[in-house]
């Protein structure tokens, strides 16, 4: 497969697994969902399935390192602008950011009665993904 464009698509891969999924099953979302158009598919996968989210959290992400002035490019719309990294205020702007993606998402789930896991990509994941294995079986879910 190869991506039609470089912008990340949570939504269009969920209407796809919704298309291509037809009876109940554990679905487990995997993304680090800077995406922000995927909440109403998402609401679609966990009225449909049994739907555990696991976002990627990139430290990287939620601080940015201060190297002064520089071209930034957004991979997505190949927009480019000069930004001081440096900037107490962009700093902050960055990390707002990543904070209020997560509680929405966070939020989403809590409505959808989905799981949920925040996984860091520098951390051991395994460790977390057994308990919430676990948690789950002494809920009495499969999976």
């Amino acid at each position: 497969l190869e991506p039609v464009s470089r912008r990340t698509g949570v939504g269009a891969g969920i209407r796809q697994a919704l298309g291509l999924l037809k009876r109940r099953t554990l679905v487990v979302l995997i993304s680090d969902f800077i995406d922000g158009s995927y909440e109403r598919e998402l609401t679609m996968l966990a009225q449909r399935h049994d739907l555990i989210v696991v976002q990627l959290l990139a430290p990287r992400e939620r601080t940015f390192p201060a190297l002064g002035i520089v071209p930034l490019r957004d991979v997505e719309t190949g927009q480019l602008r000069w930004v001081n990294t440096s900037a107490s205020d962009f700093q902050a702007r960055v990390a707002a950011m990543a904070t209020f993606r997560e509680a929405e998402l966070v939020n989403l789930c809590r409505r959808q009665r989905t799981g949920f896991l925040a996984l860091s990509t520098e951390a051991d994941f395994v460790p977390q993904l057994v308990n919430l294995f676990r948690h789950r079986q002494q809920l009495g879910r499969r999976g």
